[in-house]
């Protein structure tokens, strides 16, 4: 089906569709090679929380996405590219060339959604990101 469309829609050879394959067949086995270095990472190995609102923009449920391989692979080059411009910049503008700021959730967004959980009967502690990431760890580990 892929190969149809690349083919006879996008005017493509057959010649440049099975290079283009071994491109993106190549870029995937890098892909997977750096993933796994970073095995001990979790935090770039893991699905995305995702929360169903209502019209009030108010979370009725909770579930997970599943990452498909495409998504892991643009993810792992978005991660190479950053990482070579930060190299890029240490190196030509030494210690004050990196800052980097993530700023806390709103205190009233957490509360949401502490009282959104434990209104399903779940203990949740939620106060700060590192506790919301292990919070929902914890969560979808019983299932």
């Amino acid at each position: 089906m892929v190969k149809h469309k690349l083919v006879k829609k996008k005017g493509l050879t057959e010649e440049e569709f099975y290079k283009l394959k071994e491109k993106l067949i190549w870029l995937r086995k890098i892909a997977r090679n750096r993933r796994e270095s970073r095995s001990s990472c979790e935090m770039f190995d893991k699905n995305e929380v995702v929360f169903q609102l209502d019209e009030r923009r108010v979370p009725v449920n909770i579930g997970l996405k599943k990452r498909i391989e495409a998504e892991k692979i643009v993810e792992e080059f978005m991660i190479m590219t950053n990482y070579e411009v930060a190299k890029k910049l240490v190196n030509d503008f030494g210690s004050n060339s990196l800052i980097i700021y993530h700023p806390k959730p709103l205190d009233c967004n957490l509360q949401h959604l502490n009282g959104y959980v434990s209104d399903l009967g779940v203990k949740f502690k939620a106060d700060n990101m590192m506790n919301l990431e292990q919070e929902f760890k914890r969560l979808f580990q019983k299932e």
